[in-house]
């Protein structure tokens, strides 16, 4: 499998954060390097829930100018397993 560096920028539950620091839990370092299937934050959903926030998670590529395509594979809920975009060099 190729070793690309992507750049992303993940929004999980946007917001809750800065407003209810208890339902958010942050796993990995800004910055860190991560492989297919690591876990990079946590969040209580049913505290977001309850706090009035939207669970929608966007993950936008900062540096898809570096790529040829960034293809979305999901827009749905997904699972830890599910491939949720495709990088093509």
């Amino acid at each position: 499998m190729p070793d690309y560096t992507v750049h992303s920028d993940l929004r999980a539950a946007a917001g809750t954060a800065e407003e209810s620091p208890s339902c958010m839990y942050k796993v990995r370092p800004d910055g860190d390097h991560v492989k297919k299937g690591q876990l990079l934050v946590s969040f209580d959903m049913e505290k977001v829930k309850a706090a009035g926030y939207d669970v929608t998670t966007p993950l936008i590529v900062t540096n898809s100018d570096d790529y040829k395509d960034v293809k979305i594979l999901s827009e749905d809920s997904v699972t830890p397993s599910d491939k949720v975009l495709e990088i093509v060099k």
